[in-house]
């Protein structure tokens, strides 16, 4: 069931018309932040007290954003800095102006919380490699989301994955079921 959940992932986050290009140096330092980032989080909230409930989901998103906040600080105080956060890319908005943007940020916000909270629950109640398995999935989410609100289409591999990430989910749930 893992094997077939980390394929998965990799041909989920296979983005259209990248074919034949290679893995570029900036994608892979990203990936290697993200991977380490969710890690370091999941493995954090597993091993908070039980009797913390959900203070230790709250607490890492204070973190988080008392961390973004210091980069935001940073960056506006170095050149070098600024430049080398706008070389990432991401800097764009929803359509429809400030307003909607303020929206799209708090039900993004929303939806963090709820997520933190469920993976929270999973991981008081489940297996810490089962969880992180299935919380790394979450590029699933993110396709169905694009495919259905934004009408972009799913390329061959990106459904193969998708398959294989359901079928990770079942093999992965009949597993601990036995």
């Amino acid at each position: 069931g893992v094997v077939l959940a980390l394929a998965s992932a990799v041909l989920i986050s296979s983005r259209p018309g990248e074919g034949g290009r290679r893995l570029t140096a900036r994608a892979a330092l990203l990936s290697i932040v993200a991977g380490v980032s969710l890690g370091s989080a999941v493995i954090a909230l597993d091993r908070a007290p039980l009797e913390s409930e959900s203070l230790a989901a709250f607490v890492e998103i204070v973190v988080g954003l008392a961390l973004l906040g210091l980069i935001v600080l940073l960056a506006r105080a170095s050149a070098p800095l600024r430049l080398g956060l706008s070389n990432l890319g991401g800097a764009h908005t929803v359509a429809g102006g400030r307003r909607r943007n303020v929206v799209a940020a708090l039900v993004a916000g929303i939806l963090l919380a709820v997520a933190n909270a469920a993976l929270l629950a999973a991981l008081q109640s489940g297996s810490l490699a089962v969880v992180s398995v299935l919380a790394g999935l979450y590029p699933l989410a993110t396709l169905v989301l694009v495919r259905f609100v934004g009408g972009e289409r799913m390329t061959r591999l990106q459904l193969i994955g998708a398959a294989l990430a359901i079928s990770a989910t079942v093999v992965l749930g009949l597993s601990l079921a036995a």
